[in-house]
């Protein structure tokens, strides 16, 4: 409130601030071309403001794209400003316009909708603006001055208030309720200026053009104007509002009512404030006593114009990845400041699948930002797909396309800034068998290839049919400490997993919500006791395709990527400790929440549940003696898993336990055989 008034009572304004969004250059480019050509003209269009809330202090008019359309709406909880463009064809003419005889102008047409009620009916046309830019089409490049018309009293005169501002919820205690519904509806009815009266515990309102008919029996101190302020102190539109009360409406003082709003709660005004303007009752001012400011200073507080270079920026491709990241950018300026959004775009991500998992995951990884995705998979686009995966058509159907490229070039085309790729792959599994030198040979060079991805990527999602597709690649991104993500679908039920990884030494035991939580988290196979094998073989239709309700993969896919978001910016990572449940509301150990270990959804009953599940010292993919067997052998111990599964659980000790188990069994028994 302080920011409203020096401490001699001097009012202190704030400028507007100009914030041209890309889109607006992008669309002159186009309205150049097609349109204007080579008109001087000025063209009609129209900016948008917010208003201020208490951490606010300038007060920005913002245009995009929309601002050539005149019926086009602003923002949801923003107001219209009107104004105008006038676009030169040199750069000489734009240097040699007369800024004064500019201004003056300006100035003449806020004078004209004072004296003639025009901006009484339409009070935004006092908060006109006007901008001037000669655009470098070939180059991409703009030079361009605002001008915010503010019309200033005589000389050595400036309006005051004889105390601090007065909150809203201290004025209007009485009616507070009902003056905040009436600045809920100002606002998204974007009533830019209004009268306001008390009336019991209530508040009426009224357009500025009612003011004689309006106030009945009123004090002047309780007439209150109301005004949209985009800015912490008095609001640049204020100016211009002052001078109609003065000079039309023959005023000596005026009650303003400045209207702010905190952006995180829409019914929350307690930022606004009630000002007691002195108008100088007793001085009667002549039109042409007043003067006129409002060209826009730079950032270092100079009367110049600025100049933008877009070469880089205006190709379509660029542009689109700009308004791609729009949407992000608003959560960190506005919800997440420590939002690491440079992060989460250079994370590579390979994903093992490319069917119903695998299209959600990606469309959730590209709405995030992520922008290198990579997809394997070995299948052919069927006539069933396209309907539950997104990425084909009935064309891919009906070539039998396959999966990965397909996939790939679809992100391309949805977003040509991605960088997609695609492998087409089968990955080899223990319990098929690989027999013959060329079988050999090709289960070398895939195991190879499968080495190098993951070795190339940061994050690994495993979105395959079976469990023992996901072996090897578990196997794999353990040895290499990559963080892998597992999605798995039942009918109505879902597994979401992060695999843990080999210990940290700068990674705590223990998470900071529970104590009890170890660090080192199992894998997918860690809660097994028996090695993966062929389960395809011998299965009916039903049992070979993935059954799932519609909704499932959507749900799991995004809770997936949501976890991985959440491990970025978590300092530790992937070696990050498992949360459990909290009551919501509770502390988090990152800005976006809590990191789980396991969520187990169950799709029946809306449920899902939060899981921990320790690593297993015998897991048959994750265990120090597996790792070490394949730093050792290499493919030749993959080959022998492949060919002979029961070899997992042989190195691992599962067998000894099993045959330990099943001798304490006889031993019981025989130990019993006299009852």
């Amino acid at each position: 409130l302080a920011l409203t008034m020096d401490t001699s009572g001097l009012l202190r304004f704030e400028p507007f601030v100009s914030s041209v969004d890309l889109s607006f250059w992008h669309e002159l480019c186009r309205k150049k071309l097609d349109i204007f050509r080579l008109s001087e003209e000025p063209v009609p269009m129209n900016a948008f403001f917010n208003l201020a809330s208490s951490v606010d202090s300038a007060a920005r008019l913002a245009l995009t794209s929309t601002a050539f359309d005149s019926a086009a709406k602003p923002p949801q909880h923003h107001f219209t400003v009107p104004g105008s463009l006038a676009n030169f064809n040199t750069v000489e003419a734009f240097k040699n316009l007369d800024r004064k005889a500019l201004l003056k102008k300006l100035a003449d047409g806020i004078w004209e909708d004072i004296e003639s009620g025009e901006a009484e009916r339409d009070p935004s046309k006092l908060a006109r603006w006007a901008l001037t830019a000669f655009s470098d089409l070939k180059k991409y490049r703009f030079t361009y001055w605002f001008a915010f018309p503010a019309i200033t009293p005589p000389s050595e005169k400036s309006f005051t208030t004889k105390a601090p501002p007065t909150p809203l919820s201290e004025f209007f205690a009485a009616q507070l309720g009902s003056v905040t519904e009436a600045l809920v509806s100002a606002r998204e009815t974007n009533r830019f200026a209004f009268l306001i009266k008390k009336v019991g515990e209530k508040v009426e309102t009224g357009d500025l053009s009612e003011w004689a008919s309006f106030w009945t029996t009123e004090p002047e101190e309780d007439r209150v104007i109301a005004i949209a302020t985009p800015s912490s102190s008095a609001g640049w539109p204020l100016r211009n509002l002052l001078v109609l009360l003065k000079h039309k409406l023959k005023l000596s003082t005026a009650t303003i009512l400045q209207i702010r709003c905190d952006r995180s709660d829409v019914k929350n005004f307690s930022a606004s404030d009630v000002l007691q303007v002195d108008l100088f009752g007793g001085e009667q001012w002549s039109r042409e006593q007043y003067g006129v400011v409002g060209w826009e200073r730079t950032s270092d507080n100079k009367l110049a114009p600025r100049s933008l270079n877009l070469e880089s920026t205006m190709d379509p491709t660029k542009l689109a990845a700009s308004a791609v990241d729009l949407n992000l950018k608003l959560m960190r300026w506005r919800l997440l400041p420590n939002l690491d959004l440079s992060t989460v775009a250079q994370t590579k991500c390979l994903l093992m699948g490319a069917g119903t998992l695998g299209c959600n995951v990606a469309r959730n990884l590209m709405s995030w930002g992520v922008r290198k995705i990579t997809f394997v998979d070995n299948g052919k686009v069927s006539f069933s797909n396209p309907v539950r995966q997104w990425l084909y058509t009935f064309e891919d159907s009906k070539e039998q396309r396959p999966k990965a490229p397909t996939a790939a070039k679809r992100l391309k085309e949805i977003f040509p800034d991605m960088d997609a790729s695609a492998h087409e792959m089968t990955i080899p599994m223990p319990g098929h068998i690989v027999k013959g030198a060329e079988a050999v040979a090709e289960c070398k060079a895939t195991v190879a290839k499968l080495e190098q991805l993951i070795a190339e990527h940061d994050v690994v999602f495993l979105l395959l049919d079976s469990r023992e597709a996901r072996w090897l690649p578990t196997v794999i991104a353990t040895a290499q400490s990559k963080l892998v993500i597992t999605t798995a679908l039942g009918f109505d039920n879902f597994v979401v997993m992060r695999h843990g990884l080999p210990s940290n030494e700068s990674a705590p035991l223990t998470s900071s919500i529970d104590s009890s939580a170890p660090h080192r988290l199992g894998c997918y196979f860690c809660n097994d006791v028996v090695a993966p094998g062929d389960s395809m073989r011998d299965r009916t239709l039903d049992q070979q395709c993935t059954v799932t309700r519609p909704g499932l993969s959507g749900l799991a896919s995004s809770l997936s990527v949501e976890l991985l978001v959440s491990l970025l910016h978590h300092p530790l990572r992937g070696h990050a400790p498992a949360d459990q449940k909290e009551e919501i509301g509770g502390s988090t150990s990152t800005e976006l929440g809590i990191l789980p270990h396991q969520l187990r959804g169950f799709l029946s009953y809306f449920t899902e549940l939060i899981v921990t599940g320790h690593h297993y010292d015998k897991c048959v993919a994750c265990s120090a003696p597996i790792i070490a067997a394949y730093k050792e052998k290499g493919c030749d111990f993959l080959i022998e898993a492949f060919n002979y599964p029961q070899l997992l659980e042989d190195i691992t000790g599962i067998t000894q336990m099993k045959e330990e188990a099943a001798d304490i069994d006889v031993a019981w028994d025989s130990e019993n055989d006299d009852f």
